[in-house]
C-alpha cells in the first residue's frame, strides 16, 4: 500500500496520504504520530471578523513536525467572499511557507491568472502544488512553465476533456489525490495508467520521484 501517495485528502487512508486539515472546522487536536498533515485557511471559510486568530492559530500548527505542507488555501472567483480579501490570506500563506520551507498546496477556482500573478510577485523558493487541477491545456502548460505541480483526483475518471490535457503536459510535475471522495487514490492510478499507456509500476515510480523533490524523502515511509 506504501506504492501509492495522495497528496490531498479530507479523509483518513491506508495509504500515504497528506491529511488536510481546515480551520476552523478542524485543529491540530486530530493530528496523530503515525501521520503526515497540511495546514491552512480555505478561501470558502475565510472571515474578517475572526482572520487574525485563524492565521495565528495556522501559523501555530503549522510548526508541527507531522505538519509538512501549507494549505489548503488560495482563491475562489465563483464564491461571494471578496477577492482582494483572499488574496491578502493568500499572500500570508505564501509567506509561511517561505518562513518554514514548506511546499504550498493551493485551492484555485477561476483563478489561475491571480495564481501566476502572484508566483511572479512572490518568486518563491517553495514548491506550489495545484490541487485537483481542471483548467485548460494553456493553463497548465503555464503553470508548470513555474515549475508548478498539477494533482489530479476524482475528475480524470470521467473528464475527457481533462483526460486530454493529463495526456499532453509534463508527467514529471503531476499528483494524485482523493480530496473529499471516498474514492481510493488507488483508482485515479489506474485511470492515468490507462491515459498514459504505461505500467503501473512506471507511474508508481514516476509519483514517489516527484514527491522526492517536494518532501524529504523520510516523509515517503
Amino acid at each position: 500500500m506504501r506504492d501509492f501517495y495522495n497528496i490531498h485528502t479530507h479523509r483518513n487512508s491506508d495509504v500515504w496520504s497528506l491529511r488536510n486539515i481546515t480551520f476552523p472546522q478542524e485543529n491540530q487536536d486530530i493530528i496523530q504520530e503515525n501521520k503526515w498533515y497540511s495546514v491552512g485557511l480555505h478561501p470558502w471559510f475565510l472571515d474578517k471578523n475572526t482572520i487574525q486568530l485563524s492565521l495565528k492559530e495556522v501559523q501555530e500548527t503549522s510548526k508541527n513536525q507531522r505538519v509538512i505542507a501549507i494549505g489548503e488555501t488560495g482563491l475562489d472567483r465563483k464564491i461571494t467572499i471578496d477577492i482582494d480579501f483572499q488574496k491578502e490570506v493568500f499572500d500570508k500563506h505564501i509567506e509561511l511557507s517561505e518562513e518554514l520551507h514548506k511546499p504550498l498546496i493551493i485551492h484555485c477556482v477561476k483563478a489561475y491568472s491571480d495564481i501566476l500573478e502572484a508566483y511572479k510577485l512572490h518568486n518563491p523558493k517553495q514548491n506550489w502544488i495545484i490541487h485537483g487541477f481542471q483548467g485548460n491545456l494553456e493553463t497548465a502548460l503555464a503553470l508548470q512553465k513555474k515549475g508548478i505541480y498539477l494533482s489530479f483526483g476524482e475528475s480524470l475518471l470521467k473528464n475527457e476533456k481533462l483526460q486530454q490535457i493529463f495526456f499532453n503536459i509534463d508527467s514529471h510535475l503531476i499528483l494524485f489525490e482523493t480530496d473529499i471522495s471516498p474514492v481510493s487514490v488507488e483508482i485515479i492510478y489506474q485511470k492515468a495508467i490507462k491515459i498514459l499507456n504505461l505500467e503501473l509500476e512506471y507511474i508508481q515510480k514516476l509519483i514517489k520521484k516527484n514527491l522526492c523533490n517536494i518532501f524529504q524523502e523520510i516523509y515517503l515511509i
